[in-house]
């Protein structure tokens, strides 16, 4: 089980953008999100590979967006939790839409107390997703969406 979040930020070049939309290399990404005490639960995927493919599983973070990254360490920040990266750019997600984890606006956390609560507490619900019943809520900030799965 795991938390999804989708990081949705406009940025138009102008004086309300908040984030930069430079995509990150995989020690680049890497890097930030362990200097802001945030944990990628395995390492990253053989290239073109499908995470399925990958005997116990595999958490690519090449080609992230910057305001991605910049949101888990805000997510972390505020909800002052353990916050664990279980899903990043690594083929094998829905590529349904753009803003899909392939394109790197969207990460998944391992799912635990303090985070979900921080989520169900500050966040909007907004019902329930069709097909598998998740819970949606409205984030905060840069936090377009936010699914419990």
């Amino acid at each position: 089980m795991s938390v999804s979040v989708v990081m949705d930020v406009s940025n138009d070049g102008g004086a309300n953008d908040t984030f930069p939309e430079a995509t990150l290399s995989e020690q680049e990404a890497r890097n930030q999100l362990q200097q802001a005490g945030i944990t990628v639960n395995k390492n990253s995927c053989p290239e073109g590979v499908k995470y399925q493919d990958v005997s116990g599983g595999c958490t690519s973070l090449g080609g992230m967006r910057a305001s991605s990254i910049e949101g888990a360490k805000q997510l972390k920040k505020d909800c002052d939790c353990t916050v664990i990266v279980t899903d990043g750019t690594e083929k094998g997600h829905s590529t349904l839409g753009t803003k899909i984890h392939e394109n790197g606006y969207k990460l998944d956390f391992a799912r635990n107390n303090t985070l979900d609560s921080y989520i169900t507490n500050n966040y909007t619900y907004i019902g329930i997703r069709g097909g598998d019943g998740a819970k949606l809520y409205n984030g905060m900030r840069n936090f377009k969406s936010c699914v419990i799965i």
